[in-house]
């Protein structure tokens, strides 16, 4: 039969007490601290990972160019998506030097995840540690934040780092030198230049960080350049040394013909090398050299010799058939002379002896106090006419004597007589360039120029003082009605002239100014006093052995200037 149980003790009671407490603790115990532990978890996350859900973003804080600052995360999401579909519709462009890449959206891929963007940039701030959260608010509040979007950014890169292997086809090339050739003959001669290819360092992978680089800050132009080794630079300067060659001006010779000068050739460094720099390495140019006429051409020096009237004057008197002869062929025979520099002129050098074989007839001369007839008489106008031309030419005057009497057809003071084997006229040509005479006889009239090249600053007035005066007298000689001479009463027998004490200045005028420069006297000259003689019929009435005084027209006894 079943054992009875018997009923515990009073003792065992409280033990059985005891056990059942302790059991409950330890239970209740593990359970609260299981819930403590939950609560910390809790608590650690709600403060490594904020628990303002509902709060902005910080102020300064950007997204692909967007300032979200101050933004909710929805606001936040709705700016950035304004100007997220940029990357599904704007081109890509990537230079290198002067090569272009474009990379298109449907080739990139590009596509920006807003979203994750915008948490993130609603993090900042709210996650870490209370240092690392307050140390974020003031980089914000100092510099602001700019979001990185690249971890949100999808991009194709195989496909983007194909088109961009299209540099490689223009900077990976191994370094080759420039060379250059001159063509033609001097001067008319071309520098050709084949320029050289540089080494490269193009660092594909770098200018793909670049371009997700540009991406991620909403920008779609991407501008750089890679190390390169470039060919050594053409010696323009060696290269002018060897080739280019001096003008040569034309020249005259002893006798002033014109030689030719010679063009010269080269070119401007500078600008050589701003079109060397201009074009494309690896491509060949050409440059001409510069043609360098020479300062004095043929052209020019011709043109400077006889192109100015240094002196003239025409001199005019009444003279007979024979004079007239006698002056024409003076005139041939100077006119055409040439007088090179340094050359003298001889008047009777140049027209020799005056003879009846060369064509000269009798004129008036002067032998002493009388008028008498010599073969070539006359001529004297032709080289009083060059001496003043001469004078108002500034040139040096050799031999110059004045004739006895005073003569009409120049001024006072500026005739030159002569006389074969003993009185000559010369002068020289003290000037540069060569000179020539211009003569030509009309009638009675001479007129005379002398031709050159005119390099003074200034012109000639030829002036003169009469600084004595002596009146010719008149007086008679009675003949007999039927004299040899066959005067007729009231007839000159001897035709009068007043004299002269003259001095003649050459006075230099400015011809910027015309302001008197110098005055020097030139010469002086004494023309004697010739008293007239007048026939007296015998027997005929109105005729007196009185003298009497007698100015003759055209000769004055002032002061003139040669205009």
């Amino acid at each position: 039969m079943p054992k009875k149980k018997s009923k515990p003790t009073t003792a065992q009671k409280k033990q059985n007490k005891r056990s059942v407490s302790t059991g409950a603790v330890v239970t209740i115990s593990v359970c609260s601290v299981l819930l403590l532990l939950v609560l910390i978890v809790a608590g650690g996350c709600l403060y490594l990972y904020g628990f303002d859900f509902n709060g902005t973003i910080l102020e300064n804080v950007s997204i692909a160019g967007v300032d979200v600052g101050g933004m909710t995360r929805q606001e936040a999401v709705n700016a950035v998506n304004n100007v997220a579909h940029e990357y599904g519709s704007n081109t890509m462009t990537v230079k290198v030097f002067d090569t272009q890449v474009d990379i298109s959206p449907a080739v990139s891929g590009a596509e920006l995840n807003v979203k994750a963007a915008v948490w993130d940039a609603y993090r900042y701030g709210r996650s870490g540690f209370a240092a690392k959260q307050e140390a974020d608010k003031q980089v914000a509040a100092a510099d602001g934040i700019v979001v990185d979007i690249t971890p949100y950014l999808s991009l194709n890169n195989s496909a983007v780092k194909d088109a961009l292997s299209e540099f490689e086809n223009h900077y990976n090339t191994t370094l080759s030198q420039s060379t250059y050739e001159v063509t033609g003959t001097a001067p008319e001669l071309t520098l050709v230049v084949n320029l050289g290819v540089p080494e490269y360092g193009l660092n594909l992978d770098a200018v793909y960080q670049e371009v997700k680089d540009a991406y991620s800050r909403r920008t779609f132009l991407v501008e750089t350049q890679c190390d390169l080794i470039p060919p050594e630079p053409i010696d323009l300067q060696a290269i002018l040394d060897q080739y280019a060659t001096t003008p040569v001006d034309a020249s005259y010779t002893e006798t002033f013909e014109v030689q030719e000068g010679k063009n010269g050739c080269g070119f401007d460094k500078e600008a050589v090398q701003a079109k060397l720099d201009a074009t494309a390495y690896g491509e060949t140019v050409e440059i001409p050299f510069d043609v360098i006429a020479p300062e004095n051409t043929a052209e020019s020096l011709s043109a400077m010799l006889y192109k100015d009237t240094l002196g003239t004057h025409t001199a005019t008197q009444s003279s007979s058939s024979n004079r007239q002869t006698n002056l024409r062929l003076a005139c041939e025979a100077v006119n055409g002379v040439i007088l090179y520099p340094g050359d003298i002129f001889s008047y009777n050098e140049t027209l020799g002896e005056r003879t009846a074989e060369k064509g000269y007839k009798p004129g008036a001369s002067y032998n002493g106090d009388e008028t008498v007839s010599t073969i070539g008489g006359g001529i004297c106008q032709v080289s009083s006419t060059l001496y003043y031309c001469a004078l108002q030419a500034d040139l040096k005057i050799i031999e110059r004597e004045c004739h006895r009497y005073a003569a009409g057809y120049v001024p006072l003071g500026m005739d030159a007589t002569v006389n074969w084997g003993t009185l000559d006229f010369s002068f020289q040509n003290d000037k540069d360039y060569p000179i020539r005479i211009d003569a030509v006889a009309d009638g009675g009239s001479v007129t005379i120029s002398l031709v050159g090249t005119d390099t003074k600053d200034y012109y000639i007035k030829m002036e003169y003082v009469v600084t004595a005066y002596y009146t010719a007298k008149t007086t008679y000689k009675t003949m007999a009605a039927n004299n040899p001479e066959g005067y007729k009463d009231g007839d000159y027998i001897t035709t009068p002239y007043n004299g002269y004490d003259v001095t003649t200045y050459r006075c230099k005028y400015s011809k910027a100014t015309n302001e008197l420069i110098s005055k020097e006297k030139e010469a002086v000259s004494e023309f004697a006093r010739r008293d007239a003689v007048i026939c007296k019929i015998e027997g005929a009435s109105g005729s007196t052995d009185t003298g009497t005084n007698e100015t003759l027209p055209g000769i004055g006894n002032g002061q003139v200037t040669e205009g």
